[in-house]
């Protein structure tokens, strides 16, 4: 009786003694501690690092940005990743969109042609590779108070066993003090793929300009697996490139003043795609930057690739809303196509989105996803 008794003083002095070490550890401790056991739990990867690259290079119209990092995370591709808002001396890109097709003059080791989602390419993790390169970037750099990180992308892998997990951490003077992932099991009968989507919420963590935000992909069971249109978005708690908070461009005097915070509402339909200018594996023609007038009314229709946004304008340049091209049929917002080219017609416009596949033999049309194209008309006056 006196040897159980004993035992049982020296449990509860070991366990005030580890409650006491604990709480004296402080959180940066017991967050190594947390991770240290997830770690041999094979629930959390080991710390995947890197150099932070500096400001993005913009490459020939419509090929998207040079990112710094390392391949093939270095070339983001399309509108959406050139989109660029300056606050103060800061200039913050908080969308990239990776094709992963091959660049001219970018290294396509990790690229492969035996699976895409889009196009003919995409990155190939080999059954070794248990971890991808790093995204890495400054806080301050991608967003004005971070609120959020959104990961997504297709997947497909022959092998059963494997799980591929989206990883978000953010260091703090060389610490980790954030870990965040969400997995994605294989399917190897969706030879089309399978997509994640996955949006890590910073909450009340209130991440500071100089934190260190990491983004990769950790692959456990040993197969190999392809991933394909993959996209990172970071979101700030404030909205970048305007001061006060106010929507991107609807206080822009240049515009020509304040702009109602709607939007219009045309008359859109899907119509045949005309195969004639619009079909795969013919030249790709440029985006439509210009205003391009409804029919004969006096309004017209202008895309700005960097804001993202059509807007509804008058002859004198007036931005009186926002259209949103919207194809009730395919169920995509035209826009997010790598080109949208429209032209007038009489009654109206006629917009084509298309993505692009670009060869040893220039830019072509590219057959997957298929070009759509769209009726849009205003009221004659």
């Amino acid at each position: 009786m006196k040897w159980a008794l004993r035992i049982l003083v020296l449990l509860a002095v070991v366990v005030g003694g580890s409650a006491l070490a604990w709480h004296w550890a402080g959180p940066g401790r017991q967050q190594w501690v947390k991770d240290q056991v997830k770690i041999l739990l094979n629930r959390k990867p080991q710390r995947v690092g890197g150099a932070v690259p500096a400001a993005a290079v913009p490459l020939v119209e419509g090929l998207g940005v040079s990112t710094g990092d390392e391949p093939p995370f270095s070339v983001a591709s399309g509108p959406w990743s050139m989109v660029q808002y300056t606050e103060g001396d800061k200039a913050i890109r908080p969308d990239l969109h990776y094709t992963f097709e091959p660049t001219p003059g970018a290294d396509s080791s990790r690229l492969s042609s035996a699976w895409a989602h889009g196009g003919t390419h995409a990155f190939r993790m080999a059954p070794g590779d248990e971890y991808s390169p790093a995204i890495r970037r400054r806080a301050a750099d991608v967003a004005i108070k971070l609120s959020a990180v959104d990961v997504g992308f297709w997947m497909w892998t022959p092998a059963p066993a494997t799980l591929l997990t989206a990883v978000v951490t953010i260091d703090r003077k060389g610490k980790q003090i954030a870990w965040y992932g969400k997995d994605l099991p294989a399917d190897t009968a969706a030879r089309t793929g399978v997509r994640l989507n996955a949006s890590f919420l910073m909450g009340d963590l209130a991440v500071e300009p100089d934190d260190i935000l990491s983004v990769y992909l950790w692959k456990k069971g040993g197969g190999e697996a392809f991933i394909d249109d993959m996209d990172l978005f970071f979101h700030s708690a404030e909205v970048p490139g305007r001061k006060l908070g106010k929507p991107l461009a609807l206080d822009s005097l240049e515009a020509g003043g304040p702009v109602p915070l709607t939007y219009a509402k045309p008359t859109v339909s899907d119509i045949p795609v005309d195969t004639a200018c619009f079909r795969a594996g013919l030249p790709a023609l440029p985006t439509t930057r210009e205003a391009v007038p409804f029919g004969r009314s006096s309004h017209a229709w202008r895309f700005v690739p960097e804001e993202g946004l059509v807007w509804l304008q008058d002859t004198g340049g007036k931005p009186l809303g926002l259209i949103r091209p919207w194809s009730p049929g395919s169920r995509k917002d035209i826009t997010h196509f790598d080109r949208v080219v429209a032209k007038t017609t009489p009654d109206g416009i006629v917009v084509t989105g298309f993505d692009v596949d670009r060869t040893h033999g220039g830019e072509r049309i590219a057959a997957s996803p298929r070009p759509i194209s769209l009726s849009i008309t205003w009221p004659s006056e």
